[in-house]
């Protein structure tokens, strides 16, 4: 799959893009948020290594098999970064699975339902996946809520334990052929 990156996206209140080295002080801001990484599969990182990573996402191939692909959420007045969307195609490009870290300040706004649906259309467009799936721990009520009102449905609860404690994530899914008749 490579295409070139079919970015910027503009939505309502948001722009999807590519990471810019401006972004890394905001970025740092909520990625070193301890209530917003408690069910993240992410980790701090150091400034060198996070500049790394905004660098490498610009020079990455857009949604190769087996790799994650992060896309940068922008405010669409001011252009600042208020989170990221991570998009991994399977290898067998049946599924992909998607994450998303939105900062505490622009939480429970919308923002992040409008910038995940246009990632799901941008997904189905791009690639030949059957399904798109999003994995929360149940006690994230607000991935849970926000999954839902994307349309993507809970097919499957399961007990592990995540940075070493139990607990059960639900796994939601969203069918081409829901979105795409």
């Amino acid at each position: 799959m490579s295409e070139s990156i079919p970015l910027p996206r503009i939505c309502e209140r948001t722009v999807l893009r590519q990471f810019l080295d401006s972004d890394l002080a905001r970025f740092q801001a909520y990625r070193s948020d301890p209530e917003l990484a408690l069910f993240q599969d992410w980790e701090q990182m150091s400034d060198r290594d996070a500049l790394s990573f905004i660098q490498h996402q610009r020079t990455a191939e857009f949604l190769v098999p087996g790799h994650w692909y992060q896309i940068a959420i922008a405010d669409r007045s001011s252009g600042v970064l208020i989170g990221d969307i991570g998009i991994r195609v399977d290898p067998d490009e049946q599924e992909a699975e998607i994450g998303f870290t939105m900062a505490p300040a622009h939480q429970k706004k919308g923002l992040c339902s409008e910038s995940m649906r246009e990632v799901i259309y941008l997904i189905f467009e791009h690639t030949r996946v059957a399904s798109i799936v999003g994995v929360t721990d149940a006690r994230n009520r607000a991935s849970v809520n926000l999954l839902k009102a994307l349309g993507l449905e809970q097919v499957k609860s399961m007990d592990t334990v995540f940075r070493g404690e139990p607990c059960t994530e639900l796994i939601f899914t969203a069918l081409r052929n829901r979105i795409f008749p």
